[in-house]
């Protein structure tokens, strides 16, 4: 059970991720100013409903709590990217800088699934080790050319993302089948023995 929600929660991230990836590419603009946008009002609704937290709450639990602390933290950082999408907008260098250490981080995770599934002895590791590979790269090409025109890194993280999220889901479909619950069930049998 537990094997096939992953199994469906990576499947839902690829094809978000594939969505994601095609809106950059049609207008990488004006989605990463609706992005900042809509985390902007949700920051901001955060911080009004911390707001109402502390006043509602008897003086003592609302100090330990520290909601009114939250609330200016979220407030304050809704309104910026609110007020200041533009600015945001200008910086996108830096912000696919990030974006690309946050993919490296994703490839290096790969890399240790890969591994682990080597280590298991599982037989449909290929995939897993190609998007490990194909991540680790984009990763770097991010890295390395973020001082480049904002329009063509966000188009080419949105081609990373559809690429990446196209190789998961194929790993994901084609390599489904092994489970690692095969050495429970032997370890199972090894303590039955000795009963009988």
């Amino acid at each position: 059970m537990k094997s096939l929600q992953k199994y469906l929660s990576g499947m839902v991230l690829s094809l978000f991720e594939i969505f994601v990836g095609v809106l950059l590419l049609i207008n990488p603009f004006e989605f990463t100013s609706g992005i900042i946008m809509v985390l902007g009002a949700i920051l901001l609704f955060v911080g009004i409903i911390c707001v109402f937290r502390y006043f509602r709450e008897q003086a003592d639990k609302a100090a330990l709590e520290q909601n009114l602390f939250k609330a200016l933290i979220a407030l304050s950082a809704g309104g910026f990217c609110v007020l200041g999408n533009g600015f945001i907008v200008e910086i996108s260098a830096f912000l696919a800088f990030v974006y690309g250490a946050i993919i490296l981080v994703t490839g290096f995770s790969k890399v240790q699934k890969t591994i682990d599934m080597l280590r298991l002895k599982k037989t449909k590791w290929g995939f897993t080790a190609i998007s490990a590979g194909i991540t680790v790269v984009c990763a770097a090409l991010i890295l390395f050319n973020a001082a480049t025109a904002a329009e063509w890194i966000f188009k080419f993280i949105g081609i990373t993302l559809i690429v990446e999220a196209v190789i998961d889901a194929l790993a994901a479909l084609l390599g489904g089948k092994d489970r690692v619950e095969e050495p429970v069930a032997e370890e199972t049998e090894k303590t039955e023995e000795p009963n009988e």
